[in-house]
């Protein structure tokens, strides 16, 4: 099994949250006040989200910051 970076976790947590909102990068980029581009840089983990923008972020998407910062499940091991 791979291991993936705490940022690709984090993007793939954002990217999950924001498909359950049906949000758009425009709708996210107007919420937080960064570019359309800047907001596609953070969802594929090629640029770090601040703090300040996740806690923001969540508001927004109707979640946690616990949710987006959420480690990946593992696989149960038989």
């Amino acid at each position: 099994m791979q291991q993936i970076s705490r940022r690709e976790q984090i993007a793939a947590n954002t990217r999950a949250a924001k498909a359950r909102r049906q949000a758009t990068d425009a709708d996210i980029a107007q919420a937080l006040d960064i570019t359309r581009p800047g907001v596609s840089d953070r969802m594929n983990g090629k640029a770090r989200w601040q703090i300040e923008e996740l806690e923001k972020l969540a508001a927004f998407l109707g979640t946690t910051l616990d949710e987006l910062l959420a480690p990946a499940e593992t696989e149960a091991v038989s």
